[in-house]
Order: C-alpha cells, then structure tokens, then sequence
C-alpha cells in the first residue's frame, strides 16, 4: 500500500480522509499547511499527495511550484477545492496536478480515484 499524505488546513477533512484511506490499508501523513506539506514532501516520497488549494503559508498549487523550482521529485497529487474555474484547474494541472476534485466530493469516488492515481504510478514503465 501507499504512503499517503493529506495536506488541507480543515482538521475534520483531513481525518476523515485519513480514516477511508487508513481503512484501505495506507500509512497516511497529515499537515495543515503549505509550508509544512513542503516540508513533509522533502523527507518522504508519497505514493499520493491530496493538497487543499488555499491553505494558510502557500496554496496547493504553491506547494508543488516550489518543488518544481527546487527540482524535487512531485508525487501524483490531487488538489481539493470549492471553487473551480477553467483557469484555476489549468494553474494546478500546469503545477504538477494530476487530479483535481470538487468539494463537496463523493469521499468513495475520491478514494477510487486516488486508487487509480496511486497504481498508475507504481507501474513500471512500458519498455519498447
């Protein structure tokens, strides 16, 4: 199973996603900021990240921009938000997102969805 690490400055989102992913067998890391998701994402390689996009230090897509400048390896990551737009989903794709999902969510479909984020990369890569 993955490591996992959820990242949202709400306290009851981030048990709540912990226990369905605990459930499903992770080992789940939490942070309740930017800055301290960075700093989490620096020690230790997650096989999924779930960033809130506003969280107080640096938003979800701050987060993996510094990563990026810093050359530093961005996991499959999944930005959370209330808000959505064309551009905003473009700023966090652009970031390094690889999944972007609508509070309020389904939390099964979430979990499904990160199941999938999760296997597709501990795949090996295809030789040809």
């Amino acid at each position: 199973m993955a490591k996992i690490l959820i990242a949202d400055d709400d306290s009851t989102l981030r048990d709540m996603l912990r226990a369905a992913f605990e459930r499903d067998g992770h080992e789940v890391s939490q942070a309740a900021d930017g800055e301290a998701a960075v700093a989490q994402m620096r020690e230790t390689l997650f096989g999924l990240v779930v960033l809130d996009i506003s969280m107080p230090d640096k938003s979800g897509p701050q987060v993996l921009a510094q990563l990026k400048q810093e050359n530093a390896p961005i996991p499959p990551t999944m930005i959370l938000s209330a808000k959505v737009s064309h551009e905003l989903v473009r700023q966090c794709v652009d970031a390094g997102a690889k999944d972007f999902v609508i509070k309020p969510f389904n939390l099964p479909v979430l979990v499904q969805r990160a199941a999938k984020l999760i296997e597709k990369n501990s795949k090996p890569p295809v030789k040809r």
